[in-house]
């Protein structure tokens, strides 16, 4: 109880790494007694503080911890809010979090909006269908293109021809893209097509970058970020690919 209590203490204190090494501290205690002093990092002006404190509250799983992590959304650090997203839905698997995230739509900070419509993607839950569709119309281009993205994660039969319609009206082309690569991983689901053939999008107009793409070669598109960034999926069936 020592320990908890200087680490607690530690956390408020003026050096950097000490507040750092103390966030580390507490998460690996997973007692509950931390989650108060794990909280109050999230205000800390030093971002390695904050990431720390949020990783740790993540470890902890504290039910407590989900409103604090969802109004820290709002943040405008890429990096941050990906830390952030990656401890709540963890927590969306264990805690009710949907009405808080429908809540969070309603913000008037568009990261805000923009990492509720990912994490409501993310959870799948069917209550989310209908805001990450009204999403869509979204003021910020970054708050649609999630909405995009998001879509192709529900079971629902009515998105592939929504994300058609955005993807042929919408006026941002990273929102284009976004509805384009959803609608093809639904059409390759629905199709239960393989994996190593060349698949041409059957709509009037292609993927902004490319009208034909093998699924291999996809770009996986992170919108916690503000643009689309590619990297090599892993292989099939490792656990690792979102869908």
């Amino acid at each position: 109880m020592n320990s908890m209590n200087d680490n607690i203490e530690k956390a408020s204190g003026k050096d950097l790494e000490v507040r750092k090494q103390a966030a580390h501290a507490l998460g690996e205690s997973q007692g509950p007694q931390a989650v108060d002093g794990l909280i109050s990092l999230l205000g800390d002006k030093e971002i390695v503080v904050r990431a720390a404190a949020v990783e740790a509250l993540g470890k902890i799983g504290d039910e407590r911890v989900v409103a604090p992590l969802i109004q820290m959304t709002s943040d405008s650090n890429d990096e941050f809010r990906q830390q952030l997203a990656v401890a709540l839905i963890a927590l969306g698997k264990r805690f009710e979090i949907i009405g808080q995230l429908l809540e969070r739509l309603q913000s008037t900070n568009a990261y805000a909006r923009k990492a509720a419509v990912y994490l409501l993607g993310e959870l799948a839950d069917a209550r989310g269908f209908a805001p990450v569709c009204k999403a869509l119309d979204d003021p910020d281009a970054i708050v649609r293109s999630a909405a995009a993205f998001a879509l192709g994660k529900f079971p629902n039969s009515d998105a592939t021809l929504i994300l058609a319609e955005t993807q042929s009206s919408d006026p941002d082309q990273n929102v284009r893209n976004a509805a384009a690569f959803s609608r093809m991983k639904l059409l390759l689901r629905h199709r239960h097509l393989g994996s190593s053939n060349i698949f041409v999008i059957p709509t009037d107009r292609s993927y902004e970058d490319s009208p034909s793409i093998r699924l291999k070669d996809l770009a996986e598109i992170d919108f916690l970020g503000d643009k689309m960034r590619k990297f090599t999926p892993p292989q099939k069936d490792n656990g690792m690919i979102a869908g």
